[in-house]
């Protein structure tokens, strides 16, 4: 089982990504948090990483709808990188549109798809059933 010690928080909202912060530690799953406004932030953080032949973060949070580059086109951008062991990735979001439910199965990397709000309880549920995956 992989130890979750890198987060990425893609999300514009400050209140969700305090909570989740919150939520993060209290679990103790990871200390070192990074949150970016949109995708594309995110994006070149990840390319940046890669480039180094750095690690990529063990968990990866984004929100669907966010300005400049959206959670749909992150997920794009980033399933197109060369990585060699894939983080977690879940969808994190408000919308309970069916057709974003059906979409986020097309992506292989996206674990799940939750809808907000996401308690400690449900985030530690998640964390475990997917970390030896």
């Amino acid at each position: 089982m992989r130890k979750i010690e890198r987060v990425f928080i893609i999300d514009d909202d400050p209140i969700f990504v305090f909570g989740i912060q919150r939520f993060l530690k209290h679990a103790q799953l990871g200390d070192d948090f990074t949150h970016f406004e949109n995708g594309e932030k995110a994006l070149i953080a990840c390319q940046d990483l890669l480039r180094n032949d750095e690690k990529l973060p063990d968990l990866i949070m984004v929100d669907l709808n966010m300005p400049v580059m959206d959670g749909w086109q992150f997920l794009d951008a980033f399933s197109s990188l060369d990585i060699k062991t894939s983080p977690l990735v879940f969808i994190v979001s408000s919308s309970i549109d069916p057709i974003d439910l059906r979409k986020a199965k097309n992506y292989p990397l996206v674990r799940e798809f939750v809808v907000k709000p996401l308690t400690a309880l449900k985030l530690k549920e998640l964390v475990s059933t997917y970390q030896g995956a």
